[in-house]
């Protein structure tokens, strides 16, 4: 067991003669690696920053909603405006329909809640008044100041090509050349600290390394083995955890 205590230490010694003998070593390396270093580092941001912002978030469709004209539109939030003005998720260009006219929300059960926007034509469903509020079904008709719309359900065929079609678009880049940079960041990081302090190094800094690469490639592998794909936020974690 002392031996295997005693084997860092002897290892650094080892090193500081080395360094000690051969000062130039040293040297070259700060010079090198002060290059190397941003090099590196904006490698590992540049990947994660990247696959970040190169994820398509497709917009999933959870219903449509028909239209006197006979065109659908199609229902890509949780809480849809319905309403003449330009700025709602579903304009309906009538006259008769206010601005802002109704809201349509999805229930955490997958149904749907209709809410009357203070609108001057009204609300019905069915062809009957609503006052405020009113649960929905597809198939309802919703009449917005005279103007009808039918809730409709997203056929079982599409909802199944939206799943794939986000699967294979939202896949990010990978993250293994990333973690390969900051495992090669840390090491040099590691050296360059124990070349700055020669024979004053300590075997506290090697280990904190080891043991910095050793928790990180363990996460990643852990949440491999769950299928998980995306570790650009747990990079910039780990490379400012290196820091």
């Amino acid at each position: 067991m002392q031996n295997l205590l005693s084997a860092p230490e002897a290892l650094l010694a080892r090193l500081a003669a080395l360094l000690g003998d051969y000062p130039l070593i040293s040297a070259w390396y700060t010079s090198v690696v002060r290059f190397l270093f941003p090099v590196l580092a904006l490698l590992i941001l540049a990947r994660s920053i990247r696959s970040l912002l190169n994820v398509p978030h497709t917009p999933e469709i959870w219903a449509y909603l028909t239209l006197p004209n006979g065109l659908s539109e199609p229902l890509t939030h949780w809480e849809n405006i319905l309403g003449r003005s330009s700025a709602s998720d579903v304009v309906l260009g009538y006259p008769t329909v206010s601005r802002q006219h109704a809201a349509l929300i999805r229930t955490e059960d997958g149904g749907w809640m209709l809410y009357d926007l203070g609108s001057k034509g009204g609300v019905t469903v069915n062809g009957a008044a609503m006052e405020g509020e009113s649960h929905v079904s597809y198939g309802d008709v919703l009449g917005l100041g005279g103007v009808e719309t039918v809730l409709l359900p997203v056929p079982p065929e599409e909802r199944a090509q939206q799943r794939e079609r986000r699967r294979q678009e939202e896949r990010p880049v990978s993250p293994w050349v990333g973690l390969l940079f900051l495992t090669l960041f840390q090491i040099l990081t590691a050296f360059q600290l124990l070349s700055s302090a020669g024979d004053k190094a300590s075997p506290a800094i090697p280990t904190a390394f080891f043991c910095l690469i050793a928790v990180m490639w363990g996460y990643f592998l852990a949440m491999r083995s769950i299928r998980r794909v995306g570790f650009e936020m747990e990079s910039i974690a780990f490379f400012l955890s290196t820091l």
